[in-house]
């Protein structure tokens, strides 16, 4: 075959699809976070997207978990 098998092919592909779905969130979190006019513990919208970038999994649950809950503060709602 060539320089790569099969099986190497299909992990790149696995890793190009989930960088591309951890840009995509992040993009989701800036502009969802750029449109609250008050985040919980007043984390600004770019750190919560670098959070998601590093880790996209981890990062959206919290970031769901935290603004869909009552730790954000009282004014937000």
């Amino acid at each position: 075959m060539g320089l790569l098998s099969v099986t190497s092919y299909i992990g790149i592909l696995f890793l190009a699809v989930k960088f591309i779905a951890g840009v995509i969130a992040a993009f989701w979190v800036f502009t969802d976070a750029s449109k609250r006019d008050n985040l919980a513990f007043n984390i600004p919208p770019l750190l919560w997207t670098l959070i998601v970038l590093v880790s996209p999994a981890l990062g959206i649950l919290i970031y769901w978990i935290i603004h869909n809950s009552n730790l954000r503060s009282k004014e937000a709602v």
